[in-house]
């Protein structure tokens, strides 16, 4: 608070006191005039600046002695200033400013209480959450291997459809319960990450191996390509696995759903392997780019802006029933906090185009405060 702020805030009183100081020297002058004195014009002006010279001397005097307090109360008001900062309220000096600084520090006691009590029921939350996906895992793995065992044994058997059908849905079991058990990780992501150097291509093919019988079973063809037999990128390989997963797992989902809205004759028409996925390993003047490129549905423009939102799902999530509007932001945020940058691209009917880029160390900075 500025000294002309003191003074406006106190106004009334300066206004009552020259109110006051005017009647005092207006009854003197009466008083003496019907004595028959008539005092001088210079004498009742002395009285005047007098008075006004100790107010204003008091009201100087009174800023000083309380500018501490305002100066601590100016912080603590401060829109990017921080609770505890209002510990720092300890310069109180009239007894209304003492009972707003204990009003604070006893509302900030409280909150902090709250604080402490929400998070430690987050924290109660969270590993509930990593146990309980943990416990599923352990079933879902368990079908996984009686559906390979019973394929195994009955490899032309009429139970081949079944068990195709019960792989596809163990699959999309394990996909939400890795995603939910990152999104409980990703609170704590600090804690969860091994930065290394890792082989990009050799990567990529061992996640697209493991889909194998995905690209069989809906008659999708990835292909794979590179500038550079190995390319080497510093970056985290288990959260990457996972946000290389969640963008094959989308082009695939929305690959498969263009396939489903095909007509009849043009499905049966269409050969085995056409409908084609490509995964490109690129140079460009900021670093190594993993392009991942499908001819699925598309994302509606409109839709574009949004998709890395929490919870979004758009037009297509209300056509696919797995959606859950998560997959991207938890990619996107992986990836801002591993120091990468994620982009998508799509046209509606076409195909989607995501792009991570690895940038070089000279880059890395200007990427993450771009």
């Amino acid at each position: 608070m500025t000294f002309k702020q003191f003074l406006m805030d106190r106004l009334m009183y300066i206004l009552f006191f020259l109110i006051n100081a005017a009647l005092i020297v207006l009854v003197v002058y009466l008083s003496y005039s019907h004595q028959g004195v008539i005092l001088p014009f210079g004498n009742l002006l002395y009285i005047l600046v007098l008075s006004l010279t100790g107010l204003t001397c008091f009201l100087f005097i009174d800023y000083v002695r309380q500018r501490s307090f305002f100066r601590e109360l100016a912080l603590v008001s401060k829109e990017e200033g921080k609770p505890e900062h209002i510990l720092s309220l300890t310069s109180a000096v009239t007894r209304e400013q003492l009972l707003m600084q204990k009003l604070m520090h006893t509302s900030y006691s409280l909150y902090a209480k709250e604080l402490q009590e929400y998070r430690a029921k987050q924290e109660q939350h969270l590993h509930f959450a990593n146990q309980w996906v943990h416990q599923m895992k352990t079933p879902v793995s368990v079908i996984d291997l009686l559906i390979q065992q019973t394929s195994r044994e009955e490899p032309s058997g009429r139970l081949q459809p079944f068990l195709q059908s019960m792989r596809e849905e163990t699959d999309r079991l394990s996909h939400g319960l890795n995603m939910m058990l990152h999104t409980a990780r990703l609170e704590k992501f600090e804690l969860d990450i091994a930065a290394d150097r890792v082989e990009l291509v050799a990567l990529v093919r061992g996640i697209i191996n493991e889909y194998k019988t995905v690209w069989i079973g809906h008659s999708l063809y990835p292909k794979l390509s590179a500038d550079s037999e190995e390319v080497y990128v510093e970056t985290d390989r288990k959260w990457m696995e996972f946000v290389i997963r969640q963008l094959l797992t989308n082009a695939i989902k929305y690959s498969i759903a263009k396939r489903k809205s095909m007509p009849s004759n043009e499905l049966e028409d269409e050969k085995p392997g056409r409908q084609q996925l490509w995964i490109t390993v690129e140079e460009s003047g900021q670093g190594w780019s993993l392009v991942i490129r499908d001819e699925g549905i598309g994302i509606p423009e409109q839709d574009l802006p949004r998709v890395f939102d929490p919870f979004f799902t758009g037009a297509n999530g209300r056509t696919t029933a797995e959606s859950t509007g998560m997959g991207l932001f938890l990619a996107q945020q992986v990836c801002r906090r591993l120091g990468h940058r994620l982009s998508l691209s799509s046209r509606e009917g076409e195909g989607t185009t995501a792009v991570i880029l690895f940038p070089k160390p000279t880059n890395m900075y200007e990427l993450l405060y771009e």
